[in-house]
């Protein structure tokens, strides 16, 4: 008795529901105070209800559990989990259950462990969820995904953007390793970065990837260190910048195209900002300011270290003012370079910002010396043009007209001689056509008389 007793004891001091079932009385012979917990009772009521447990069985586990419980009745030792409904709330437990038989084989007594797997079913339930949701987010995000093996660099998974992105299938993709989409020269690049992968996000930025149809991509990368059925593993996202790249270096081309053409034209230009100090300038402004002030300017000095007498100091800064308020405009003005004068041309004009304020200057200043030189030698030819024309017009068209008046004296239908009649006809037509010759060149010198006056309207006048 006393070694019942003991086992009594230890029975009802493990946390495990212990339960022993008379088949023939159909009743409990026997559970400890865990079984009451898991049903919610007490025991007076565990012994009365006969049914108690058969009508806790979730409908849905019905089936599989008597299904279960009659091979434990054959005297095959089952386990089970399923779910019980008590007060309305769903339980889980395992059931451990066994047989004892008598000589002829037929079951006497049932024998079971029952334990409250609730939190560890709902534990599951979570995980499951989770990684329902992550695999959801991971097959359709946007962007490339991809997990690989540390190890061997195999891919392990990827998603239908990687799919679609880079061309191969998904079979193709988890027979390949990353090395494999790799430009050949950054593969030492590729293998010093896994090395040297921390046990947390990262990112890194510019690789070069091949498609399947070997075609070049840059890609910016971010990863995360997983572990992925048992293997140390890193997840990818890609994010293709192909676009961007391709645009900022199509944007360094065209400014080096554009510092090129600024810096090997011989015209001088330059931007200040409101403070007047240098925004930007070209080797044919430093060099002149270089050789005709000894300064050698560069950005964020003051424009004004270029000034070479007081006067022009104040003239240039007046300038710069007048187009500070919005005015676009240029002046004409002679300086002296390399021991002699020349004329120039600067030309002013606003820089505004999206918002429609002034906030500098660009200037643009060219040597128009030979321009100047070959006007006014125009300008001498059609005075020179001028004065011939009004010899034609004075001095050689009264003797034509008084000529024209002689002939017409003659009355040629009464002339005797009819030879002497022609020749005074030849005479009139040439008179005629001398004084239309005449006409022609004083309408020529007045059309460029009108073009000279139009060049010299147009051109900027010095300010």
């Amino acid at each position: 008795m006393s070694g019942l007793r003991n086992l009594e004891e230890f029975l009802s001091s493990i946390s495990e529901a212990v339960w022993s079932y008379d088949i023939t009385g159909k009743e409990f012979t026997y559970f400890n105070q865990p079984l009451t917990a898991i049903f919610e009772t007490n025991i007076e009521t565990l012994k009365k209800d006969k049914l108690i447990w058969k009508n806790s069985i979730h409908p849905d586990d019905v089936k599989y559990v008597f299904g279960q419980n009659r091979a434990a009745l054959a005297g095959k030792e089952t386990y089970l989990e399923y779910r019980i409904i008590i007060n309305n709330k769903i339980k889980w437990i395992s059931d451990k259950r066994k047989a004892g038989l008598d000589e002829a084989g037929k079951p006497q007594t049932l024998t079971g462990i029952v334990v409250d797997i609730t939190e560890r079913k709902e534990a599951e339930r979570r995980l499951e969820e989770s990684e329902r949701t992550y695999r959801y987010l991971f097959m359709n995000n946007p962007n490339p995904l991809w997990i690989y093996d540390v190890e061997t660099f195999n891919f392990l998974a990827v998603n239908d953007a990687a799919i679609q992105h880079y061309g191969y299938t998904a079979d193709e993709f988890l027979s390949m390793t990353i090395l494999d989409i790799r430009a050949p020269d950054e593969v030492s690049r590729l293998l010093e970065s896994v090395k040297a992968l921390p046990e947390r996000y990262n990112s890194s930025h510019y690789w070069q990837h091949t498609k399947k149809d070997g075609s070049l991509i840059y890609v910016n990368i971010a990863g995360h260190r997983i572990n992925y059925n048992g293997k140390a593993a890193e997840i990818v996202l890609v994010d293709d910048v192909t676009g961007e790249i391709k645009g900022q270096q199509e944007v360094v081309a065209a400014k080096n195209n554009i510092d090129t053409l600024i810096n090997t034209t011989q015209d001088l230009i330059w931007s200040v900002d409101r403070n007047f100090c240098i925004i930007s300038l070209n080797f044919a402004f430093l060099k002149y300011h270089k050789f005709t002030t000894g300064n050698h300017l560069k950005p964020g000095d003051s424009i004004f270290a270029a000034a070479l007498t007081v006067k022009s100091f104040s003239l240039e800064k007046k300038n710069y003012e007048r187009a500070f308020r919005g005015e676009s405009f240029a002046v004409v003005e002679k300086t002296f370079f390399q021991n002699k004068e020349i004329t120039v041309e600067v030309r002013y004009n606003p820089i505004v910002n999206e918002d429609g304020e002034v906030t500098g200057v660009a200037c643009f200043s060219r040597d128009i010396s030979v321009r100047i030189m070959n006007e006014e030698k125009i300008t001498s030819q059609n005075r020179k043009l001028k004065e011939i024309t009004s010899i034609a017009s004075h001095d050689f068209r009264g003797p034509i007209a008084s000529l024209i008046g002689l002939v017409n004296l003659f009355n040629k239908k009464d002339y005797s001689d009819a030879f002497n009649a022609r020749i005074i006809d030849g005479i009139e037509e040439t008179a005629y056509k001398l004084d239309n010759v005449v006409h022609r060149i004083v309408n020529k010198t007045f059309e460029v008389e009108l073009q000279e006056a139009s060049l010299t309207h147009s051109a900027p006048q010095n300010q």
